[in-house]
């Protein structure tokens, strides 16, 4: 069970920008999502805006993360930072040691855009 704070959110700040994302979202029929939005199990191409380096992640649920297959989870800061935004957006998340910044690149796979409403 997590941990409760003094207001009423999570202890993890990560946790309540999810909430906070998921609470300003509406149900959207599958054919008019944004091709350039990233989804569930969507697959992006992201770019260090420090170093330049890219890298390829797909977007999964917990149960699907795998850290080696680059597979992460929505339920990390970088899962939320990148749920919802879109190609040519920046994406920035605090680590222990600093706040990485990432631009969203292209977005190599989505389900949506390919009707694959299964995954």
């Amino acid at each position: 069970m997590r941990e409760e704070n003094r207001v009423g959110g999570s202890s993890d700040p990560y946790l309540d920008l999810l909430a906070e994302k998921l609470s300003g979202c509406r149900e959207t029929r599958v054919q008019d999502v944004p091709g350039d939005v990233v989804t569930m199990n969507s697959q992006v191409r992201l770019r260090e805006v420090d170093s330049g380096r890219e890298f390829d992640y797909m977007l999964v649920f917990p149960a699907d993360a795998d850290v080696r297959g680059n597979r992460i989870s929505v339920l990390t800061p970088m899962g939320v930072a990148l749920l919802g935004a879109r190609v040519g957006s920046l994406v920035e998340v605090r680590t222990p040691s600093k706040l990485r910044r990432m631009s969203v690149v292209e977005l190599i796979f989505q389900p949506e855009a390919t009707g694959r409403v299964d995954l």
